[in-house]
């Protein structure tokens, strides 16, 4: 299976665990989020935990925690983004068979830095590709045609070498 994992038979019932748990907080902060700002509100929020967190007011004394909400942002999608590029490298690490894992990072953050200037150069450009073409650019490969294609690479390269062991 993977280097990664001390025992191999709890990959599945780790992943599920996880998913129903994060499934779970989703669905309690956006029902936290109708509660507090309703349904049109909500719709029509781009940060609607920000707005929700505006609202929090305990004895005219706590008051303003948009920093600390913020803050929980930076700091999620930093560690998000630092998550997939470490999965990105080490993927293009083993798949490739490269001799060094660190010409692997620097090709995977390459790719990452050209790609973020030739798709979007600021965040208004960003939202507005997202929502309009992005959808079909990026998602249809990044999520369908590159996932399919080095899922096919691996199994005709595992096919091969239990051929070539026999």
């Amino acid at each position: 299976m993977t280097p990664f994992l001390k025992e191999h038979g709890s990959l599945l019932r780790t992943g599920i665990i996880s998913l129903i748990f994060s499934g779970l907080i989703l669905a309690w902060i956006t029902a936290l989020n109708v509660s507090v700002l309703g349904v049109d509100i909500l719709r029509q929020s781009f940060f609607p935990f920000l707005m929700s967190i505006g609202e929090v007011n305990i004895s005219n004394f706590i008051q303003r925690l948009d920093v600390i909400a913020v803050m929980m942002l930076i700091i999620g999608v930093f560690f998000k983004a630092s998550i997939f590029y470490a999965a990105s490298a080490v993927a293009v690490y083993r798949l490739f068979h490269m001799t060094s894992f660190r010409k692997a990072i620097l090709l995977v953050g390459t790719i990452i830095f050209l790609s973020a200037l030739v798709i979007s150069p600021n965040s208004s450009h960003h939202l507005q590709e997202g929502l309009i073409s992005d959808q079909w650019i990026i998602y249809l490969p990044f999520e369908i045609t590159i996932p399919v294609l080095l899922g096919g690479w691996v199994w005709l390269r595992n096919k091969f070498n239990r051929e070539r062991s026999t």
